[in-house]
């Protein structure tokens, strides 16, 4: 059994990579990629333009890349990740993005929160868009 936990609490104020690096000291055995800064929703649901976070780039996988490194070097592995939430439809294209970090980062898991107003049916079909958004845009 390893004993993780997640980053963003401490990212919030020191940085993820950072936050990657405490977690290893503080004797975790594993932590958890929180990509909730990947995107942010405004108070209507629509995705808020100009993210500069890392996790919005064209270089994420690159920044992913370099926390697992941290990680490694610090002796704790990525087991698993939180997609940014909640889960509604503008978040659609940033659930796939959120699955492909997990795997660069080594995570098994990637943890994707529903909508709290939406009906179990209503998530469900939510997440079955976004995997159909990929396989047409692939």
């Amino acid at each position: 059994m390893k004993i993780s936990t997640e980053i963003n609490s401490t990212a919030l104020r020191f940085g993820e990579e950072k936050a990657v690096e405490l977690v290893g000291k503080a004797g975790f055995d594993a932590w958890d990629l929180s990509m909730f800064p990947m995107c942010v929703l405004d108070k209507n649901g629509k995705v808020t333009p100009g993210n500069t976070h890392p996790f919005a780039s064209k270089d994420y996988l690159k920044f992913v890349r370099r926390l697992k490194q941290i990680g490694l070097d610090n002796g704790i592995v990525c087991n698993q990740s939180h997609a940014p939430f909640p889960s509604t439809a503008a978040m659609q294209p940033y659930l796939m993005r959120a699955i492909e970090c997990t795997a660069e980062a080594g995570g098994k898991i990637c943890i994707i929160h529903p909508e709290n107003d939406k009906s179990a049916e209503e998530n469900a079909r939510c997440i079955r868009n976004c995997f159909h958004l990929q396989r047409s845009a692939g």
